[in-house]
């Protein structure tokens, strides 16, 4: 698959675009997909069913579940985090340390 990237979009590496499970080869079919399996994922996170996700969304479980949800369908590596470097600036790995070991991190909830 060819992807051609807008300007300021981050590209992804060839071990990312490895795990895209849909049979894709269009920028504009990977939008698409995406898109919708977000809006899926959506209507999923904010159901009556998932108050345990909605009263601790930013737990480092429940943001891996909320990821796996919006990518399942597109992406092998759905809920996983990030293994590359996609941040300007910040390392991958010490931006996800500090965030998760942040005291926010526990108390934000979804309204």
């Amino acid at each position: 698959m060819k992807l051609v990237y807008p300007p300021g979009a981050t590209p992804l590496d060839p071990n990312e675009i490895e795990g895209l499970i849909p049979n894709i080869g269009l920028q504009s079919e990977l939008n698409a997909r995406e898109e919708e399996n977000i809006l899926q994922a959506r209507r999923w996170a904010f159901s009556p069913r998932n108050r345990r996700l909605q009263s601790g969304i930013l737990s480092s479980d429940n943001l891996r579940l909320l990821h796996r949800k919006m990518f399942e369908e597109v992406w092998r590596w759905s809920g996983q985090f990030r293994r590359s470097e996609k941040n300007i600036g910040v390392s991958w790995y010490i931006g996800l340390y500090t965030f998760i070991r942040s005291p926010m991190a526990t108390d934000v909830t979804l309204a």
